[in-house]
């Protein structure tokens, strides 16, 4: 196919090359573009399988398990992959705010897969899951309105060149296919790295999310476990923790998200400005949490001046360098100008496209049942090659905004924190009774 000659050689009646002789650049060229766009594309598709694939939601499990926590937690017979869940997806509520990553935002919701989910998403048969994303995804429903366009506009294009050939008085309107050849490669790359920018976002939020979460978690074990050896601990640590755990409930279901406030963070809002002493619903920065927080642990009789000095600087160090990171992530997007550009280059390419294929498809019926009839081919190549363009360009647009797109990860690890700072304080309590007991 590819080393296919083109040129002057055995013209057709219109003046074009003989399908014989026929290359086929531009399409050629899209298939080069998709090439360099696969390179770099192979980290984007578990954010693919988010649109194409139904994993279970948490909605779909059993009322005793909905609130377990993987993969501790997790059961083998309640992961198993339903293929009603794969049309699911179609059905989802749009949010009245915006349906930014509703379907790739469901993959993370079982992410603390188990061996039977690390198989399964491994598995070869994955192949065949993915295929009806293609036409139900939430990922190619959201690019459908555009892609409809082009099909359109490319039929029209299509039927002007049909009533062209046939009728003198018209002229007929088409391009050169090289243009297209030589700046498919070119958009290619394009979309690689705009896809590798978002991605790289993504990946510097999940990482910030989790070291934060993790710091903070050093606290609460720092705040129930040291001591100068001759105080006890005293009720005020209890109140601390109540503190850390609502400073982090707000920061992943409000502050992280302002477009998707949870009530839960509401109401963690309005405990920490109560604790400040402020309106309940007054805005808050990390600033003053910190401040709070800081001079909790600085009235704490038990703990030592260096002990002290450690857990401030694990909060003031740790968290304020990765929430300066989040702050980054979530008010600065990528360069408006090259996207936008980005955005327009596609647009103009796919809009012009259709005015090469018409020349490239002249005689591609020619001693077929199809010759005479218009050339439907045109109108569906467009919509192949700007459902390839436009998917990897959504996707990209939607990785971009990585908190929301995490929204319900973010949500989780807020219930999670809550219960491991019960848990801790459970288990502290448990080994100070037996130490009692030993004693005695």
């Amino acid at each position: 196919f590819f080393s296919m000659p083109c040129g002057g050689h055995a013209r057709g009646p219109h003046g074009y090359p003989h399908p014989r002789r026929l290359c086929l650049p531009v399409v050629r060229a899209a298939l080069l573009a998709a090439v360099a766009i696969s390179v770099d594309a192979g980290h984007l598709a578990a954010f693919a399988r988010g649109s194409f694939v139904g994993l279970r939601s948490a909605a779909s499990l059993p009322a005793s398990k909905r609130g377990l926590r993987a993969p501790r937690q997790a059961d083998i017979e309640d992961s198993a992959w339903g293929f009603e869940a794969i049309l699911q997806e179609q059905y989802e509520e749009i949010s009245h705010l915006d349906d930014l990553g509703i379907g790739e935002s469901k993959f993370f919701e079982p992410r603390g897969f188990n061996t039977q989910q690390w198989r399964d998403h491994a598995s070869i048969t994955r192949f065949l899951r993915d295929i009806p994303g293609l036409f139900f995804g939430i990922t190619t429903g959201r690019v459908l309105p555009i892609i409809s366009l082009c099909g359109i506009f490319a039929s029209f294009v299509e039927l002007y060149s049909y009533f062209a050939a046939r009728r003198a008085e018209l002229p007929e309107v088409q391009l050169p296919a090289a243009p297209f050849e030589f700046s498919a490669p070119l958009l290619g790359l394009l979309l690689v790295f705009r896809t590798n920018s978002s991605y790289l976002r993504f990946t510097a939020s999940s990482f910030a999310v989790q070291r934060i979460t993790g710091e903070l978690t050093s606290l609460v074990r720092q705040l129930l476990t040291w001591s100068d050896g001759e105080k006890q601990r005293t009720s005020d640590v209890d109140r601390i923790i109540e503190l850390v755990v609502q400073y982090h409930c707000w920061l992943f279901t409000c502050y992280l998200v302002p477009q998707d406030v949870q009530p839960e963070g509401r109401r963690a809002l309005a405990a920490l400005n109560e604790r400040l002493g402020r309106p309940h619903n007054k805005p808050l920065t990390t600033a003053l949490i910190h401040t709070l927080i800081s001079w909790e642990i600085s009235q704490l009789p038990h703990l030592t001046v260096f002990q002290r000095k450690d857990m401030d600087q694990c909060l003031l160090v740790g968290v304020t360098r990765d929430l300066a990171r989040c702050e980054q992530l979530l008010r600065t997007p990528i360069p408006l100008a090259y996207t936008r550009s980005l955005l327009r280059f596609l647009w103009l390419w796919l809009t012009l496209l259709p005015f090469s294929l018409v020349k490239t498809f002249t005689d591609f019926d020619k001693g077929t049942w199809w010759e005479g009839q218009p050339l439907y081919i045109v109108p569906l190549v467009t919509c192949f090659i700007a459902l390839l363009f436009l998917s990897l360009e959504d996707i990209a647009v939607q990785i971009e905004e990585p908190f929301f797109l995490q929204r319900k990860q973010l949500r989780r690890l807020a219930e999670w924190f809550k219960q491991d700072a019960e848990e801790m304080r459970n288990t502290v309590l448990h080994l100070e009774a037996t130490k009692r007991q030993q004693e005695a």
